[in-house]
């Protein structure tokens, strides 16, 4: 049989004065079927040179030597730390020296009987096999020492059964701000917050019954009593012939300010997300959502959390394919911000898309601003036909200062013809009738022109019957044609102080409005009074038309609403009216209950002096 010790490269050194004796002895050992390299040293001196110079497995080593005997060998073998396992041998059968040589390192000594060739071998390859593994468990130790010096978190090993600490590296001082004799003579449990020993119980319990496991988020405990954040893993290894349990914990105080900071920056642009009132998400390259403000979560009836992983085309337009104008797409492709306009149905969209680049500089995500301009359009349309019906306001007085020329020559004709025919009495009632329609006509165009008129002065007094009589005037026609019944009740009115032409269009307005609300006739009272606080006057206008929706009286007065069809309101009139009330310092209100009628009440300052 033959030993090969593990595939361990094994040295054997015969130190022997007698070469004889060497040689027996390299014959019993190679007959002991030992598989090695062997040397023969004759004297002390040379023996210890040739194991400083070279790693040896073995020396068998006799007692009597030139120059130093075995015990000068083993001493100086101690000093140089080398460890070669040694077989002392020797004729002399002294307890003594065999006290004295095992004390200085020896592994056993052998006495020069008969039969002593035999036991050699024997005692040789126990001593190769203890050497072995005494070997290759330093080595062991030194690698683990080495990862535990070299280790970045903190080893603490343990006892499984007491908790006590064994062995802590480098970094389990620097954590904990104990010395590794403080740290040694603790249980692990006092490291940890008194909250959060019970975790760590239940951690060692599942570590001994599945060979590991870790927790997260535990608060350690220094010797200054400051709490520290740490992540541990702990498992059991094999340590000193027995099993500990070895927990390895990383400190991630930083790494919890870094994820608070990480989480607060979410929120601040979350925050600033939901706080645009336009539809804004941000997506990435296959189009998923990433992240969603509050007004398109709004819109699917959702939290911004459940529109995350969803496809943008799928939530805003409700499409199973992307879009074939797709800015995203676009914007993805040139690294470039695009714009298009998009209608879906009869909504108008506005959509920008903006590039959110990694750190390659490629856009990793892009932003999608998406806004609803479908109501800005309307609104632009009905500001045109606004500016439409002004153009042919001015149109018409013009047109009204021109018609006083022919109507100029009209009257002059027929004043010539009443004076050539005296006597014809069916002419005359002819004329007669021309002169009235011309005096009517003539009428009609100064009220236009008197209303159309700019005041000279900013403020003046106004004689508030005389006003409301002649906007009256400019409708007569239309009151007549729409068979509407007109009561007019002001008696004397204060003095009131205010812009001329700005309240004849105050009035106008909702003499129109009362008018257009009643298409099949009905009845308009126009009333003062005056109400509890002597400081206002009150002129009331009050119509039987179809009333205003209760759900639309509080948008009235907004600029450009209305329930009238395209082409006969711009929604600007009592918009415009309540603005030049209150720049006058009165107010417009108004009562209304659909089917019965609507009550507009403009109250006017009553004081000249009033500061507005």
């Amino acid at each position: 049989m033959r030993y090969n010790f593990d595939n361990e490269s094994v040295k054997i050194l015969i130190v022997d004065d007698n070469q004889a004796q060497a040689k027996l002895m390299a014959i019993a050992i190679e007959k002991a079927g030992i598989d090695c390299e062997m040397e023969v040293a004759h004297d002390g001196p040379s023996s210890v040179e040739k194991l400083s110079a070279s790693d040896y497995s073995a020396v068998v080593l006799d007692y009597n030597l030139p120059g130093m005997n075995g015990l000068e060998v083993l001493e100086e073998l101690k000093q140089k730390h080398i460890d070669a396992s040694v077989i002392m041998v020797t004729g002399e059968g002294s307890e003594e020296i065999a006290v004295e040589a095992m004390k200085r390192g020896a592994y056993d000594y052998v006495i020069k009987r008969p039969g002593y060739l035999e036991i050699v071998p024997k005692a040789l390859q126990k001593a190769i096999e203890k050497g072995n593994l005494a070997r290759k468990l330093a080595r062991s130790e030194l690698r683990y020492q080495t990862l535990m010096e070299m280790a970045s978190d903190a080893i603490f090993v343990e006892e499984s059964e007491t908790g006590n600490l064994l062995e802590v590296n480098a970094e389990a001082e620097e954590l904990t701000r104990r010395s590794r004799e403080e740290l040694l003579s603790i249980t692990s449990l006092e490291l940890y917050e008194e909250n959060d020993r019970q975790k760590i119980r239940k951690l060692y319990e599942k570590v001994m019954k599945k060979g590991n496991g870790s927790l997260t988020d535990i608060r350690m405990v220094r010797k200054n009593g400051k709490a520290v954040m740490v992540d541990v893993s702990a498992s059991v290894v094999d340590f000193l012939d027995k099993k500990v349990i070895q927990s390895i914990v990383r400190d991630v105080t930083e790494k919890k300010k870094m994820e608070q900071q990480l989480l607060l920056s979410q929120r601040r642009l979350q925050s600033a997300f939901n706080g645009i009132t336009d539809i804004l998400t941000v997506v990435d390259n296959d189009l998923n959502i990433v992240i969603a403000n509050k007004e398109l979560a709004q819109k699917c009836d959702c939290t911004p959390d459940e529109l995350i992983g969803r496809k943008c085309y799928q939530v805003i337009f409700n499409r199973d394919k992307p879009c074939e104008d797709c800015p995203t797409r676009e914007t993805f492709d040139s690294s470039k911000r695009h714009f298009i306009e998009k209608e879906r149905g009869e909504v108008i969209y506005y959509i920008w898309s903006y590039p959110m680049a990694g750190l390659d500089g490629t856009p990793e995500y892009v932003v999608e601003h998406i806004k609803d301009v479908t109501e800005q359009r309307y609104l632009e349309q009905r500001l045109i036909q606004s500016e439409k019906l002004a153009t042919i306001g001015l149109l018409s007085s013009g047109i009204a200062h021109e018609l006083r020329n022919p109507l100029n020559v009209i009257e002059s004709a027929r004043y010539y013809l009443e004076e050539s025919l005296p006597g014809n009495k069916e002419l005359l009632a002819k004329i007669d009738m021309i002169k009235r329609n011309i005096h009517r006509a003539s009428g009609i165009i100064n009220n236009l022109l008197e209303f159309s008129r700019r005041s000279d002065h900013d403020r003046e007094e106004v004689d508030i019957r005389k006003l409301v009589e002649s906007t009256v005037a400019l409708l007569d026609k239309e009151l007549s044609l729409r068979k509407i019944e007109l009561e007019v009740d002001i008696p004397e009115t204060p003095k009131i102080v205010c812009n001329l032409d700005s309240l004849k269009q105050v009035f106008l307005n909702i003499i129109i409005n009362a008018v257009q609300a009643m298409p099949d006739g009905g009845r308009l009272q126009i009333r003062s009074k005056m109400p509890y606080d002597r400081s206002f006057f009150d002129v009331d206008f009050l119509d039987t038309g179809f009333g205003i929706p209760k759900e639309n009286l509080s948008h009235v007065f907004s600029p450009f609403f209305t329930t009238k069809e395209v082409g006969e309101g711009t929604g600007l009139g009592l918009y415009i009216s309540h603005s030049i009330l209150k720049r006058e310092g009165g107010d417009i209100l108004v009562q209304s209950e659909e089917g019965v009628g609507s009550t507009f009440t403009v109250r006017l300052p009553v004081d000249s002096r009033r500061k507005l």
